[in-house]
């Protein structure tokens, strides 16, 4: 075979990977510090701005969400994976142009040597809770885990000043 023939591709990063995923509609994607084999329903919790407290949100599921770079960003920015006493801020959301992100100085200042897991599972296996989420209340055993680092992280996170 002649050299001109032969072409080399570079592999795809963890979040191109990721993103190709998404684009199929087939899958949903949830984002850990953790390396596990498979993933166990939790009390999953909810914040409310105005009156500065956390909440129970529904029942015990494991959570996850059709956009790819909301479980990178879970992932990476989990309070566990700062050192005790960092004052991390978080938060996320969805509009019309796709997922949006904001974090605090704190975390983007800390989060650039921590990596994490993305779990990806079967849409069919969850059921949609909220316009970003989807949930189920069964044990579940991802198709793929996929390591992602700072690089993987979105390129649209707002500073906020909290």
């Amino acid at each position: 075979m002649a050299m001109e023939n032969l072409r080399m591709e570079k592999p795809s990063s963890p979040k191109e990977r990721l993103l190709e995923m998404e684009k199929s509609g087939l899958y949903v994607f949830h984002g850990s510090p953790q390396l596990l084999d498979n993933l166990s329903p939790k009390q999953a919790t909810g914040y409310d701005e105005e009156k500065d407290i956390h909440f129970n949100d529904g029942e015990e599921a494991v959570v996850s969400s059709q956009y790819a770079e909301i479980a990178i960003f879970r992932a990476l920015t989990h309070q566990s994976q700062f050192p005790e006493g960092v004052d991390t801020h978080t938060g996320f959301g969805a509009d019309e142009d796709g997922p949006c992100f904001r974090a605090n100085k704190a975390v983007i200042d800390g989060v650039k040597n921590n990596s994490g897991y993305v779990y990806v599972f079967k849409k069919d296996d969850f059921t949609p809770y909220k316009e970003i989420e989807y949930r189920t209340n069964k044990d579940v055993t991802p198709l793929e885990i996929i390591r992602v680092t700072a690089e993987d992280l979105p390129s649209n996170i707002e500073i906020s000043k909290d």
